[in-house]
């Protein structure tokens, strides 16, 4: 290209490309540390509706039980009820007809009213039942 300077290439340490600094690894006591064990439990519902049962997913993460207790609307506490009752004992209506099982969707809006009070109220008491508490209560 004729009478053009040429560049000259610079070398310094600003235009060095600078390699991330590998992640630190995770300390040992962290990598074998403890796991939560999924706790489930059957519960009863009682009078009026003796002999109703249903699986419960006790220590569900508390984003779930937040959505559980939130009061807001009812799309939210059932989808977060969706997730946390894991199923029924083969719960009926008046006329013989099985509900859909506690994980579907239709569940929710098949039982009566009365009865996913029932649910959601006894769920909400058995997220605040300890499993320890006795211990805790003889230790002081």
């Amino acid at each position: 290209m004729g009478d053009s300077p040429e560049l000259e290439p610079t070398n310094t340490e600003a235009d060095a490309p600078v390699d991330a600094p590998a992640p630190a690894p995770a300390p040992a006591a962290m990598a074998d540390g403890p796991r939560v064990q999924r706790r489930e439990t059957w519960v009863d519902i009682g009078d009026p509706y003796a002999g109703f049962q249903f699986r419960l997913w006790v220590n569900a993460p508390v984003r779930l039980w937040n959505d559980v207790w939130s009061g807001r609307t009812n799309g939210i506490i059932r989808a977060a009820l969706l997730q946390i009752v894991l199923e029924h004992n083969g719960w009926r209506d008046e006329h013989g007809a099985p509900y859909p099982a506690a994980s579907d969707p239709a569940f929710y809006d098949a039982i009566p009213n009365e009865l996913f009070s029932f649910v959601l109220t006894v769920a909400q008491e058995e997220s605040q039942r300890l499993p320890n508490l006795r211990a805790l209560k003889k230790r002081r």
